[in-house]
């Protein structure tokens, strides 16, 4: 099969031609039709991740159809049937359970951590799969917007919907590319009063015709705190953060407001103006993804609420462009094979 391979810690993505996987006992064999290009395939490229081991197989969106299964598949999987894999790679089984498991805390599973780190993943013609990682994908949903909500689409709804904001709330998201443009529309379906924040004044028309914002603040021209503190949001997204704007974002007001650090900043440390958190119970987390059923949660939601990824196509050849222009990319990027 054909197959993009990082070969080495800050190498590229070079296509590859490698044996087609067998599954093993608990996994499926799955014929890719499309795979997201994510920010977190960086953590592939440069061997940040702990434990990685090379060559491998990057992508945690990869979405198609099995073709074979393992003895041990459980009666929910079939051969044809449509499945998604995301950035959960799985958990331990009941026999096995490790004490993350044993409590119900299956994302923080130490059996298989990332898809594409830890194991190979959908950057290729085929990829195996464990069962506790399928994603059920609905026969209605198109192959692309499900690839493009399997990550970026599913942390913004799991951040939304396990945080304490509720109707008639504000919502702020900063950073409108691939998880602030779900964002915008997440909120907006969800009935918040949408705030965009973004540096890049060309995607105001997107935000307040698009993608549902009530409010955008441009960040050149705009006091981003005082605007905050005017506004009042309950949650914050940050999706695009360094370490200016966790400062910028820190919720100073009395609320016990949230800030949700969504994405790897370009720093290991940050600032942190502790007083505003300490008096006011405001909080700063992070946040990344979620299970195979939280997943199932999000792609179920975003169909019934209307919920579109803005798209762009590339072939597998082209995958190493598809990423390394990614940040000229204005939302998300789909490789479809």
């Amino acid at each position: 099969m054909r197959a993009i391979q990082v070969k080495q810690a800050g190498g590229s993505f070079e296509l590859v031609e490698i044996p087609t996987p067998t599954p093993d006992s608990g996994q499926v064999l799955i014929k890719v039709i499309a795979c997201g290009i994510c920010g977190g395939d960086e953590l592939c490229r440069s061997g940040m991740f702990p434990g990685m081991t090379y060559p491998r197989i990057p992508g945690h969106e990869a979405v198609g159809v099995i073709t074979a299964l393992g003895d041990q598949v459980g009666a929910a999987w079939a051969v044809g049937q449509r499945v998604g894999v995301g950035w959960h790679a799985g958990r331990c089984d009941n026999s096995e359970a490790c004490e993350h498991c044993r409590r119900g805390n299956f994302f923080v599973c130490t059996k298989a951590t990332g898809t594409g780190l830890t194991l190979h993943g959908g950057l290729a013609e085929y990829m195996v799969a464990d069962q506790t990682a399928l994603v059920a994908i609905p026969d209605t949903l198109d192959f692309i917007q499900a690839a493009g909500l399997l990550c970026a689409g599913l942390t913004v709804f799991n951040a939304i919907r396990l945080s304490s904001i509720r109707p008639g709330d504000t919502l702020a998201v900063s950073g409108i590319g691939g998880l602030g443009h779900l964002a915008l529309q997440f909120g907006r379906k969800f009935g918040y009063r949408v705030v965009a924040i973004s540096s890049s004044s060309a995607k105001r028309s997107d935000c307040l015709n698009k993608f549902g914002a009530h409010i955008f603040i441009d960040t050149t021209t705009e006091d981003v705190p005082a605007r905050l503190a005017e506004l009042r949001p309950k949650l914050i997204l940050g999706t695009s953060v360094d370490a200016k704007s966790i400062t910028d974002l820190t919720p100073t007001w009395p609320s016990n407001a949230q800030l949700l650090i969504l994405s790897e900043p370009p720093t290991v440390v940050l600032e942190i103006p502790y007083i505003p958190l300490l008096f006011n119970r405001n909080a700063i987390a992070g946040f990344t993804a979620g299970t195979a059923a939280d997943a199932e949660d999000a792609l179920r939601a975003a169909e019934l609420v209307g919920v579109m990824v803005d798209t762009e196509t590339y072939p597998l050849e082209r995958a190493e462009e598809a990423f390394s222009t990614i940040r000229e990319a204005r939302y998300r990027r789909v490789v479809v094979l």
